[in-house]
C-alpha cells in the first residue's frame, strides 16, 4: 500500500510535492495543441487544472506521491488566525490553492498550512494590455499587499507564467524593469542559466512584507506554450 502523504510529509516536504505536480502538469501542457497560443487566462487555468489532475494520477500510478486532496480552483482566502471576518483578504481568490493540516506544527498558528498559486499571461503587448506589468501589479504584489494577503502566513508561494509569445529573457527584463523601477523589489532570478524552451523554467527572489511572515520567498514557473 502506498503511504498516505500526510502520514509521511513534513510540511517542507508537502510544498515540494506541490512544486514537482505543477511542473509536471506545466510540461504537460508545453505539449498541448497551439489554443494555448492564444487561449485567455481563464482558459489556461482550466487547461491546468485538468493537467494537474493527470499529474496526481501519473505519481500514484507511479508510487512517487499520493495526494489525498488535490486543489482548490479559485476559491476565497482562507482565514487565519488573527483574521477578521471583515478582512477584505478574505473575499480575494488566488488562482489554485492546496491545503495541508501540519499536525507536528508547535504553533497553533501554523496548524493549517497552504500553498498559493496565482498564474498570469506573459508576452508581447495586446490591445493595450502590458502583460510584464500585469504579472507585477497583479499577481506579484498580491503576495505582499494586505488587501490581498496571499500566503500571508507562509515563508514560500507560487506563480505561473504562461509564456505565449516574445521572448523568455525579454519578458524576465521587462518584469524585472516594473519591479525595480515602479515598486523597489527584488527582481526574478533564474534557477539556471538556460531559458528551458517549450518546457518549464524555474525562477525565484525573496521580497519583504510588513504583515504575517516575512520575507517570503516566491517562486515562478513559466511555461513555454509559444
Amino acid at each position: 500500500m502506498r503511504p498516505k502523504i500526510s502520514r509521511l510529509k513534513t510540511w517542507e516536504k508537502f510544498q515540494s510535492s506541490v512544486l514537482d505536480v505543477v511542473e509536471e502538469a506545466l510540461s504537460e501542457i508545453a505539449k498541448s495543441p497551439p489554443i494555448t497560443k492564444t487561449a485567455n487566462e481563464d482558459e489556461l487555468n482550466m487547461i491546468l487544472h485538468r493537467a494537474l489532475l493527470d499529474a496526481y494520477r501519473k505519481f500514484s500510478t507511479l508510487n512517487k506521491y499520493t495526494f489525498e486532496t488535490g486543489h482548490f480552483k479559485e476559491a476565497n482566502n482562507q482565514p487565519d488566525q488573527g483574521d477578521e471576518y471583515r478582512d477584505k483578504r478574505l473575499h480575494k481568490r488566488p488562482d489554485f490553492q492546496w491545503s495541508m493540516l501540519d499536525h507536528h506544527a508547535a504553533d497553533p498558528k501554523f496548524f493549517e498550512r497552504r500553498v498559493i498559486l496565482e498564474c498570469k499571461r506573459i508576452g508581447k503587448t495586446k490591445k493595450g494590455r502590458i502583460f510584464s506589468k500585469l504579472y507585477v501589479e497583479n499577481g506579484i504584489l498580491r503576495f505582499i499587499t494586505k488587501e490581498h494577503g496571499y500566503a500571508q502566513n507562509e515563508a514560500l508561494a507560487l506563480m505561473v507564467g504562461y509564456l505565449q509569445s516574445s521572448n523568455g529573457n525579454k519578458m524576465i527584463t521587462e518584469v524585472n524593469g516594473f519591479l525595480r523601477t515602479d515598486h523597489g523589489l527584488t527582481e526574478i532570478a533564474l534557477d539556471n542559466p538556460a531559458w528551458n524552451v517549450r518546457g518549464v523554467t524555474r525562477m525565484s527572489h525573496q521580497l519583504t512584507r510588513s504583515f504575517g511572515t516575512s520575507p517570503i520567498v516566491l517562486r515562478h514557473l513559466w511555461v513555454d506554450i509559444r
